[in-house]
């Protein structure tokens, strides 16, 4: 049998890990919302194309998304540098 203060211990270190990790990407993620929301609905767009600001507001959501998963990943046990290194290779021919 096994004692559950041992159980607790070894999990509760990377649980804890992953609720900052998601708390940080998803205060990172509304104030990024905010600051692109500010600028579209300010009239002058200091010459940005609204186009181009919308599709940056995407691709940095994605990339925030992708880098937040990746950490959580790495919180969790995952080697994550390995998987990536071998995509990378991979992604090459």
């Amino acid at each position: 049998m096994v004692a559950p203060t041992t159980i607790t211990a070894e999990y509760l270190a990377p649980v804890w890990r992953g609720a900052v990790i998601v708390s940080f990407v998803w205060f990172l993620h509304r104030w990024k919302t905010n600051v692109f929301a500010r600028t579209l609905s300010s009239q002058s767009l200091l010459g940005l194309d609204r186009d181009k600001v919308l599709a940056l507001d995407k691709i940095s959501s994605i990339g925030l998304f992708v880098i937040g998963i990746m950490a959580f990943a790495e919180a969790c046990g995952v080697a994550v540098q390995s998987i990536v290194t071998v995509g990378g290779i991979g992604g090459k021919y």
